[in-house]
């Protein structure tokens, strides 16, 4: 209802008349500097405040008592006109919807243009003795045309994918917060993190204009940032602030549960774990990172399960990788080769799947199998840079659970690179 929106039932009624002459000038001019997915509309408060109200409601009254006029001259052409209004009701007078969508015009504006149509073939019969003005007039339909067409191409071009669609809106609209969301989650599914971060940051300083606690969604996907980037304190705070706006937000619930995870704090984890399925939360991020949690606590078998439950595409990829390292803890070296492999055909790029497929045909005595993964692991690696990294992520003393053992397969590569390089050399 209207408790949960930024303005009342009278604000609503006052300002659809304008957002209603706003359509139609949209639709009778739509230059892409004019389109956006999101709108901003200044409230109005009273009939002259602004003066525009007060003008809106007396065009739309003229046009309807118009249409009443000549409704037995042009009947077809005033129903044309009457069915835009009728069809504005629902979705633009009392009803606590949000106030203004570019969509909403679809099906009112399926009759609109008749009249239109019919006016200029008229008035192109009228003079079509008269050279000079028959050509003005076709001439001027014609470039008509072609410029809403060509609005249109280049209205396109903003609808390419998310980001520019999004990108547009945040550029015309810089002062709404759901734009800069939008854009924000675009940017933290291509792993953007700053991106996002600083968008997100420019969210939070909008002020409301759809929902009165639109801002948990910025508060949450700040967490997700957080998370991403190792920032759990910052992260958890995020989440809180998110719930606290909406105590419902099922991903918010998942999300401090992956954090308690991640810090060890089992008991806290469990019990937001729960709540977050209580709220319909089936993330795949949540099991993934509760397998993690089971998996470096000494649980291999509960992290299994848990790893099991992850859907989404890339981590999937992850959480069977996990799987492997979790069957290997448990000796179950035949599963483990399997989940490795699996892994490896979802992302053959993938380094550590290789240095852990590795290692296991090492420990399960298939030297030249080994060292075929590890040779074609190596020349992947051929950039210093890269190497160096890889080396350093082998070597470092975090999550040492997660990787394979070091000792064994950094001599084993360096005899390989150096004889990859020797080769290059000749």
């Amino acid at each position: 209802g209207y408790k949960d929106r930024p303005f009342t039932l009278q604000q609503r009624l006052l300002t659809e008349p304008r957002i209603i002459i706003f359509y139609l000038s949209l639709l009778f001019y739509p230059v892409p500097t004019r389109l956006c997915i999101e709108h901003h509309i200044t409230l109005s408060t009273s009939l002259v405040s602004p003066l525009t109200t007060l003008l809106s409601i007396m065009l739309i009254l003229f046009i309807l008592f118009a249409c009443l006029r000549y409704w037995r001259r042009w009947p077809f052409l005033a129903y044309c006109v009457i069915f835009f209004f009728l069809n504005q009701i629902v979705e633009s007078t009392f009803i606590p919807l949000e106030l203004i969508f570019e969509h909403r015009n679809y099906i009112p504006s399926m009759l609109l243009f008749v009249p239109v149509a019919y006016g200029a073939a008229e008035l192109i019969t009228r003079y079509k003795n008269e050279k000079t003005m028959r050509t003005i007039l076709t001439g001027s339909v014609c470039l008509y045309i072609i410029g809403i067409g060509s609005a249109a191409f280049i209205r396109n071009l903003a609808w390419k994918n998310e980001y520019t669609l999004n990108l547009d809106a945040v550029q015309k609209n810089p002062h709404l917060c759901r734009p800069r969301q939008n854009l924000s989650s675009y940017y933290i599914d291509q792993k953007m993190y700053k991106q996002a971060e600083a968008e997100l940051l420019a969210a939070l300083k909008c002020p409301t204009a759809n929902m009165n606690n639109e801002q948990y969604v910025t508060y949450h996907n700040l967490g997700v940032v957080y998370f991403a980037l190792g920032r759990y304190d910052d992260a958890e705070r995020s989440y809180l602030e998110s719930l606290r706006l909406e105590k419902n937000n099922s991903a918010a619930l998942a999300g401090l549960a992956s954090v308690y995870y991640r810090e060890g704090k089992r008991q806290q984890a469990d019990l937001f774990f729960k709540l977050a399925q209580k709220a319909g939360s089936q993330t795949s991020s949540l099991y993934l990172n509760r397998g993690l949690f089971y998996l470096k606590t000494g649980n291999p078998q509960q992290a299994i399960a848990s790893f099991a439950k992850v859907r989404a595409g890339d981590l999937k990829q992850r959480a069977i990788l996990y799987t492997g390292i979790a069957d290997m803890r448990q000796r179950q070296y035949d599963r483990a080769q399997a989940a490795f492999e699996k892994a490896m055909q979802m992302d053959p790029m993938d380094i550590r799947v290789r240095l852990h497929l590795a290692a296991l045909l090492l420990k399960t005595n298939k030297q030249e199998a080994a060292e075929n993964i590890l040779r074609e692991a190596v020349t992947v690696m051929i950039s210093d840079h890269f190497y160096t990294k890889i080396v350093a992520w082998l070597q470092s003393d975090t999550d040492t659970i997660l990787k394979p053992d070091p000792a064994v397969l950094v001599p084993i590569m360096e005899k390989m690179r150096r004889e990859i390089m020797t080769r290059h050399e000749k």
